[in-house]
């Protein structure tokens, strides 16, 4: 009887109950360059807590002599598997300050992936080949994503911030730190615009500043 006398009041009782799920909206951005043109691979990091991806292992693959991706964005914590998808051997190294490593020659996949606790950005190089260059960007937040071909990304946001992170290869060299930029105002079509100054892509020549370092073996 009561649900019937008083309809109104048991609806606003359910309302009065139920908490909406906290975060869920989206932040879409384009990145582009001072000339205008889509920059693939920036990548864009909001204020956020770390989630259950941490647990989980990427991959940061090998194919035609390039690390694939390019640009690999993972978690703090997270660990990273790399395969080996050639039909000759390879050499991967850092000397980043945020994970120095090595993993000496092989083929195939390694026995044990990798894990990345402290957030910044890797440079990997490969002692054998030495045009091979990929990177690693270890985020300490869950709300990180490169863009595509595009220059297109879109994030969700836990909360509304003033302030957001971007990082690309060829920002500055050797390699920056992600530089903090005011957020940008949506456009008419809910896309947020950022321009970055880039240099140009380096030369497809050999790198004396990486491979040189280790002690050289010649491979297939």
């Amino acid at each position: 009887m009561l649900w019937f006398r008083y309809p109104n009041c048991l609806i606003l009782c359910v309302v009065l109950l139920w908490t909406p799920p906290a975060s869920v909206f989206a932040l879409s951005f384009q990145v582009k360059d001072a000339q205008g043109n889509p920059l693939e691979n920036a990548v864009i990091l909001l204020p956020g807590a770390l989630n259950d991806q941490a647990n989980t292992v990427a991959v940061m693959d090998q194919i035609d002599k390039n690390f694939v991706p390019h640009v690999l964005v993972i978690q703090q914590g997270q660990q990273v598997l790399f395969p080996n998808s050639d039909n000759i051997r390879h050499h991967v190294y850092s000397f980043s300050p945020a994970k120095p490593f090595e993993i000496k020659l092989y083929a195939g996949v390694p026995e044990a992936p990798i894990r990345f606790d402290n957030a910044g950005i890797v440079v990997l190089g490969c002692n054998i080949h030495d045009r091979m260059l990929g990177y690693i960007v270890v985020a300490d937040t869950a709300l990180a994503g490169k863009t595509d071909a595009q220059g297109n990304v879109t994030l969700g946001g836990e909360r509304a911030t003033d302030s957001l992170r971007v990082w690309h290869p060829l920002l500055l060299a050797p390699v920056p730190a992600p530089v903090t930029l005011p957020m940008p105002a949506a456009d008419a079509n809910g896309v947020r615009q950022i321009q970055l100054s880039v240099s140009a892509p380096a030369p497809d020549t050999p790198r004396s500043s990486f491979g040189n370092r280790l002690n050289r073996r010649d491979a297939p």
